[in-house]
């Protein structure tokens, strides 16, 4: 797994600078390019977190450590573009 880079100058983001970001929106810090998440990585943004959402009925507290994980992870299935594209 490896952290996404700008589609424009091919800087490399940190961990830290994706924890948010608002609607699939990013501007890049290097040359301040907006970046839009792919609709694939939405999706596999999305598939990271069903397992959380089926644990939800099982135990609050294993849902709570497993949505913290799974946020950890789903840093590292976002992909930029220049465009923003639609989920469907």
């Amino acid at each position: 797994m490896k952290l996404p880079t700008c589609w424009s100058c091919d800087y490399k983001f940190k961990w830290k600078e994706l924890i948010f970001f608002i609607e699939g929106r990013k501007k890049c810090p290097k040359c301040e390019e907006k970046q839009y998440t792919t609709t694939h990585s939405k999706w596999k943004m999305g598939m990271v977190f069903l397992p959380a959402w089926l644990c939800t009925f099982i135990n609050l507290y294993l849902t709570i450590s497993l949505f913290l994980i799974c946020y950890y992870f789903m840093l590292y299935q976002v992909e930029f573009t220049d465009k923003q594209q639609p989920l469907y």
